[in-house]
């Protein structure tokens, strides 16, 4: 269909969003969430979770070492 060709950034900035504004869990792991976004868009995800799961349980698993949730959350680093 027209119009519903999505880059990779934007499908997981959608999944992203979809995890957080539908999902009712408790838990939460995010899997490379930041993959195939740019710079920008990654700090603004990263922003993002912060925001909208900080009632949840975050497990987020990257290679990123500047994605850094510790304002407010328990980070451990393997």
């Amino acid at each position: 269909a027209a119009g519903l060709k999505l880059s990779g950034g934007q499908k997981q900035r959608l999944a992203l969003v979809r995890c957080a504004m539908f999902s009712e869990s408790d838990l939460v792991v995010l899997d490379e969430p930041t993959s195939g976004l740019d710079r920008e868009n990654k700090i603004t995800a990263q922003k993002f979770i912060c925001s909208h799961l900080s009632d949840r349980v975050v497990i987020c698993i990257t290679h990123d070492d500047y994605f850094d949730i510790q304002q407010k959350h328990r980070s451990i680093y393997i």
